[in-house]
């Protein structure tokens, strides 16, 4: 492709150099003719004033001077006699013509009164020598131009091709699974280091999403296990026995309950990445759904002898499902008082911080959470150390990010000396 490009460069210099010789050729040809013209006028001023022998005069004058004119000149009577002449031999009796002989004239033939006719010349030579100047210039020009086009274009090409290659190479080997390969990008920031800058961030998430993938799916197989072996090892018991009791069914009911239960919330999950509930969107206000939240688990965090505190500020109204907020609030007030621990405090918040945006945050003075934790927490699966001895799939924390995602809310998590605090901060938006 280069080479053809470079063959479009050169061919579109030859014509162009082309012209310019041609044009330059005709310019000077033109400026031939105007000397002669310019000179046969001065001629015949004379001749009409006084005659034919001033016209001789005048003509011999010229000859002998020689002031720096290359004219040459020539006159025959009516009879083709030849009264002066500077060896322009033409029997031509009016108009233009050229001879090509050594010397090369450009020769003006103009017939007079009483049948004589003038012969004006010039000899081309000076312009021939320019013109092959010129041309040898424009011949030595074009050869330049087309030795350094194919050499720019093949050197191109090679650099083009490499780079190609360097893509094809790490692309085949991300096909066998390295998908922790990356485009190599240079230094020059040119249009395939973008290239590369935006497949590898393309592949950064790919890696990311795969090993997600894994994450979840080994997830899936060790927290399923365990319910599943003991429905089995119940049922295989049941078997054996001539009358189950009803505990005996009650238990088995309530492990298969915490297996749906699982996978109830891995469809809700993969239902909020998706999009799809974003359409149900209507004006929501946060302080009631936070009130009635707060009244519905106050006894139980009584209960688990800690103090549920709410503070609730403003009118806040939201765009979005209610549905939805009421669930990703009560997970995060769940979590806080499974994994608080008995006699701390939890403060259940929602406040404007301007007249665009709110937070709500649900905050405890618990045992708080490592580093390492923090930075899965919102990982699907993910439970922490010492939440592997409670109930629970592991996605609750996961379903909050997600409908945080879906309404735009920019979640954060911050560690305290003791306890930790969730937030979410919310665009506040009005729906007509």
């Amino acid at each position: 492709m280069m080479l053809v490009y470079a063959s479009c460069f050169s061919l579109s210099t030859l014509l162009l150099a082309v012209l310019i010789f041609y044009r330059l050729q005709t310019s000077l040809e033109e400026q031939v003719r105007t000397n002669i013209i310019q000179e046969e006028n001065r001629l015949l001023v004379d001749y009409r004033q006084d005659g034919l022998q001033e016209l001789l005069h005048d003509i011999r004058e010229r000859v002998e001077l020689h002031d720096g004119n290359d004219l040459l000149y020539a006159l025959k009577d009516s009879h083709g006699r030849v009264l002066f002449d500077q060896e322009i031999a033409v029997n031509e009796t009016a108009g233009w013509l050229q001879t090509h002989d050594a010397p090369a004239l450009l020769i003006s033939v103009k017939p007079l009164q009483d049948g004589y006719t003038l012969y004006v010349a010039e000899p081309l030579e000076n312009i021939e020598e320019l013109k092959t100047v010129l041309r040898n210039n424009v011949l030595t020009f074009l050869f330049f131009t087309l030795l350094f086009s194919v050499a720019g274009a093949l050197l191109i090409t090679r650099r083009f091709l490499r780079r190609v290659d360097e893509v094809t190479q790490t692309s085949k080997a991300i096909g066998r699974h390295s998908l922790s390969m990356r485009l190599p990008v240079s230094k020059a920031n040119d249009d395939f280091d973008q290239l590369a800058e935006t497949i590898n961030a393309m592949l950064e998430r790919i890696e990311s999403l795969v090993h997600e993938i894994r994450h979840v799916t080994n997830s899936i197989a060790h927290d399923l296990r365990t319910p599943l072996t003991r429905v089995r090892q119940q049922l295989e018991a049941m078997s054996h026995n001539n009358a189950p009791t009803p505990e005996d069914a009650k238990h088995a009911l309530a492990m298969l309950d915490e297996t749906l239960q699982t996978f109830t919330a891995m469809l809700q999950l993969a239902e909020l990445e998706s999009g799809t509930t974003q359409q149900d969107f209507s004006k929501v206000c946060l302080n009631n759904v936070v009130e009635s939240i707060y009244e519905i688990y106050l006894p139980l965090a009584e209960e688990n002898d800690q103090q549920l505190l709410l503070n609730a500020s403003g009118n806040v109204v939201v765009s979005g499902n209610k549905r939805l907020l009421t669930q990703l609030i009560v997970n995060l007030l769940e979590n806080a008082i499974k994994h608080s621990g008995p006699g701390t405090t939890l403060t259940l918040s929602l406040e404007p911080i301007s007249e665009r945006q709110a937070i709500l945050s649900v905050t405890d003075n618990g045992v708080g959470i490592s580093a390492e934790d923090s930075a899965l927490l919102f990982k699907p699966f993910y439970r922490g150390d010492r939440s592997r001895s409670t109930s629970g799939s592991g996605l609750g924390l996961s379903i909050v990010n997600a409908i945080a995602n879906l309404h735009n809310a920019k979640i954060s998590l911050q560690r305290l000396k003791p306890g930790m605090s969730v937030s979410l901060t919310f665009d506040i938006r009005r729906v007509d």
